[in-house]
Parts: C-alpha cells; sequence; structure tokens
C-alpha cells in the first residue's frame, strides 16, 4: 500500500492512496488510514505518538516530525494531566518551522 500527505491549497492535509510514495506495510497503512480517516488531526498525533521510531517514506516522516514536535511541545505543558480541557500549544517562535524545511524532504501540494 502506497500512501502519502498531501497539503491541499485550501490548507486541508488528506491522507491518499498513490503510486509515487514508497509502499508501505500492509498493518502500518492500515493504522494511519484509520488515524486520518478521524481527521487530519488525529492523524498527525498518531504520526507523532505511535510512528516515532518506524520506517517511514520521506513524506510522512517530514509529517511526522510535526507531530513530534507538538506532542513534545504538549507533554511539556505545565498541568496538562489535571484539568478536562487541553490548554493550547504555544505557537512555535524563532527559526523552529525553518528547521523543518529540510531538502531531502518532499512536501506533496496538489490541487483538489
Amino acid at each position: 500500500m502506497a500512501l502519502e500527505l498531501v497539503l491541499t491549497p485550501h490548507g486541508l492535509l488528506t491522507l491518499r492512496e498513490t503510486r509515487e510514495a514508497l509502499a508501505l506495510e500492509p498493518e502500518q497503512g492500515l493504522r494511519l488510514e484509520k488515524a486520518f480517516a478521524r481527521g487530519s488531526g488525529h492523524g498527525l498525533l498518531w504520526l507523532g505518538a505511535s510512528e516515532v521510531g518506524t520506517a517511514l517514506p520521506p513524506v510522512l516522516s517530514y509529517w511526522r516530525e510535526l507531530g513530534v514536535r507538538y506532542v513534545t511541545a504538549l507533554c511539556a505543558l505545565p498541568g496538562i494531566g489535571e484539568g478536562e480541557a487541553k490548554p493550547p500549544v504555544p505557537i512555535p517562535g524563532g527559526g523552529e518551522f525553518a528547521q523543518l524545511r529540510r531538502p531531502s524532504h518532499r512536501r506533496s501540494a496538489r490541487n483538489t
């Protein structure tokens, strides 16, 4: 199963089957499809928390890194487990987003 994440011009992140990406193990592909079926936030959270250390194609690896940074920032919030509602995660400052941009990672953007 070959899957890739596509960021549409409208800012929607979707998981799609493709012939252009490297194939995933069937179980891994099913896990990702299930997570992204709940929404892009659920999918990114899954990548950042549950797919750490797994082999992924470059595009999925890029988005996993974003998910890992979110999970890390979320876990660093004081009192995160004490309330019913999740406090807002601060927006990264400085060049933190620029660090995610690496020449070896190709992000896919297509019109829908």
